[in-house]
């Protein structure tokens, strides 16, 4: 005999929107390298993985390369006592307009 009762099932929560350090831009000064950054949390896709998990990707490391980089990361902050990685300044972001007319 089958049971009559039907059966729910709980919806999964929905997954929460990426979770981002805040973002800096530096330029590199040192030897060519890769560092593994976290660059905040995400969603966790896997079977038994936790709701969020570390957002860790590779980056590339090449001397006079400007990079967009989360502050709050151990290593970025290491680079940056090393003198390394140098935060670029507002100003030097800012497109410059050029002049029109003058002679």
């Amino acid at each position: 005999m089958t049971d009559p009762t039907p059966t729910t099932t709980t919806p999964a929560p929905p997954a929460s929107p990426e979770k981002s350090s805040a973002l800096a831009r530096f330029t590199y000064h040192g030897p060519t390298t890769g560092a593994a950054l976290t660059f905040g949390t995400k969603p966790g896709e896997l079977a038994g993985e936790p709701a969020e998990v570390p957002d860790v990707r590779d980056v590339m490391l090449r001397p006079g390369r400007e990079l967009e980089l989360p502050a709050d990361d151990a290593h970025v902050k290491c680079l940056v006592e090393l003198g390394h990685l140098k935060p670029v300044a507002a100003a030097d972001k800012a497109p410059t307009a050029k002049k029109k007319g003058g002679k």
